[in-house]
């Protein structure tokens, strides 16, 4: 987990606070199309939080579906 490496193991708190940020509702009213418009700026680790993120919020997507979404948004030419 990218927290335990960085942070150490979180406190009981601080994982609640992370699993909230992750898997809470949607802040804005269109999930699906955060998940469209997603595209990786920095490193695709990065990237692949951020997808995971916003796909746990967009719904019901078929597996096919998922990877065009993360391969649209992963451009190119990766560094």
């Amino acid at each position: 987990m990218r927290v335990e490496r960085e942070e150490g193991t979180p406190s009981w708190r601080r994982f609640a606070e992370l699993v909230n940020l992750r898997f809470r509702p949607p802040l804005r009213a269109n999930p699906l199309g955060e998940l469209v418009a997603c595209r990786r700026t920095g490193s695709v680790s990065d990237y692949q939080e951020q997808f995971l993120t916003l796909l746990n919020r967009a719904g019901l997507l078929t597996e096919p579906q998922q990877i065009q979404l993360f391969t649209v948004g992963l451009q190119s030419p990766m560094s």
